[in-house]
């Protein structure tokens, strides 16, 4: 459990020891708002980086510090984890460039990031709560409703928070809009005033149109025959898929997802919702 600055800087120092050069990371969950006075206690850190190299730097020098990493468990498929990291109470939570497999961290997003400070040779930075609200809005973890709310309360510029969902929602498959205006829609509902609510809502209304639209090519493909394949060399594990599937053919197994053919009814809603285009129509 994590308290205080302080001992989210005794972490990074940490870590930085295992480190050859300096790198910047990027805090978005309970760590952040602790450190912004919001949140009084975190069970886990939530980082990301820019991209795999220094994904992959930081996961060496975590690992050497004396966490483990653990495989995310079913109740996180949402958040599409690059991995969890656990040494006594402490979690870290590590992304690479995209969190839960939908937002990236944006050009715009590190702009508006806040440098916490050097911790060894970690350049820590704290994204905005525009942006932190954002993310949370698409996680399901115990906690990050309760984080949502205190956001709003502590207030909020709602024109960048909304100028940023609308940069980053693009085509059929930016279905993490349906989460956000469910997050923001249930908030509302408590009494809170969400001025951008209606916004929120007729994207995630363009997002159905779209989905909708798809559906007649989907069911077209249905009556030739094709079954839906998995590239398992470009899974990610985001489990969408595994969510959305309204045949229940697809299932999550070591890592990655499987189909199951005689379930599998070709409709290809899949292949629609895949962003990563990691499943394939075949006959």
């Amino acid at each position: 459990m994590i308290t205080t600055k302080g001992e989210i800087g005794e972490l990074f120092e940490a870590v930085s020891d295992r480190l050859d050069g300096v790198i910047p990371v990027y805090m978005i969950g309970g760590g952040a708002l602790i450190a912004k006075g919001i949140k009084d206690h975190t069970k886990d850190v939530d980082l990301v980086v820019t991209d795999d190299d220094t994904y992959n730097t930081l996961t060496k020098a975590i690992l050497e510090t004396g966490f483990e990493a653990k495989i995310p468990e079913t109740i996180y498929g949402r958040l599409n984890l690059s991995n969890i990291f656990i040494k006594d109470s402490q979690r870290i939570d590590l992304f690479s460039g995209r969190v839960c497999g939908k937002l990236m961290l944006s050009d715009s997003m590190i702009r508006r990031a806040e440098p916490l400070g050097r911790f060894g040779k970690i350049d820590l930075y704290i994204c905005s709560l525009e942006d932190i609200l954002l993310f949370k809005c698409i996680t399901d973890r115990l906690g990050d409703y309760n984080d949502c709310v205190k956001i709003c309360i502590s207030g909020i510029r709602w024109d960048e928070f909304l100028e940023e969902a609308v940069s980053q929602s693009r085509g059929e498959k930016e279905i993490w809009i349906t989460y956000v205006s469910e997050r923001l829609t249930d908030i509302a509902s408590e009494g809170f005033h969400i001025p951008i609510l209606d916004s929120i809502q007729r994207m995630e209304e363009e997002y159905l149109e779209r989905w909708s639209g798809s559906l007649l090519r989907r069911q077209a493909s249905k009556a030739s025959g094709k079954k839906a394949r998995i590239i398992r060399s470009s899974c990610k594990g985001c489990h969408e898929c595994v969510e959305l599937c309204p045949s229940e053919a697809i299932f999550f197994e070591d890592g990655g997802a499987c189909i199951d053919p005689d379930r599998c009814t070709g409709c290809g809603s899949c292949v629609t919702i895949c962003r990563f285009d990691a499943i394939i129509l075949r006959t």
